[in-house]
């Protein structure tokens, strides 16, 4: 077994037994494939509350791992740092991870610089979202979603714009789930 095929094993074992002294993943600039991280996609997401960091920046990722580690995220209430950047991630993986940050409390840094290019107002937009729907969003969190340079952190600009659209009301978090689930909103008429 090369190098590649051991450290991926060694960590989905560790992932497997609970071993707690794994906190962090490193497992960047190795050029990996999705199918070379599948199994390990798929056991973070078995066990996702063992972990603490995961770097998995400049590889070969695709939307098929991203989709997986959005919903990594969305079980997790132990992982803290997530680096995406420099891999092949689009908007799928963009608007998951969004989703999975609404119930996503623990996620303080968050890294997707330097991917496909995508629809930036639609990825804003959809963020802005989280930061109005999730009250329990860390107030100190990093979320650098397009820039390679940690001076223009997206975050700060972000909850700017969602606390000047304020708090939603009960209404609008209805309509909006009903829409996501291709649901069309009942208007009253009085």
């Amino acid at each position: 077994m090369d190098d590649t095929g051991y450290c991926v094993s060694k960590i989905v074992k560790q992932l497997i037994q609970h071993d707690f002294n794994l906190e962090w993943i490193f497992l960047y600039n190795n050029q990996y494939s999705d199918s070379e991280l599948a199994e390990l996609a798929d056991c973070l997401l078995a066990h996702p509350d063992v972990v603490t960091h995961v770097y998995l920046d400049i590889n070969h990722l695709t939307d098929e791992t991203g989709v997986k580690l959005a919903q990594y995220v969305a079980a997790s209430s132990t992982i803290q740092l997530l680096n995406l950047s420099n891999n092949q991630f689009g908007l799928e993986t963009y608007l998951a991870l969004a989703a999975a940050l609404r119930v996503n409390s623990s996620l303080r840094e968050l890294h997707l610089s330097n991917n496909q290019p995508v629809d930036r107002t639609r990825i804003e937009a959809a963020f802005v979202d989280v930061l109005r729907l999730n009250p329990d969003c860390p107030a100190e969190s990093v979320w650098n979603l397009f820039s390679s340079s940690y001076s223009d952190l997206d975050f700060r600009r972000l909850k700017h714009a969602a606390d000047a659209l304020g708090h939603p009301t009960l209404q609008m978090i209805l309509n909006h789930d009903l829409e996501k689930n291709e649901i069309k909103p009942v208007k009253r008429v009085l």
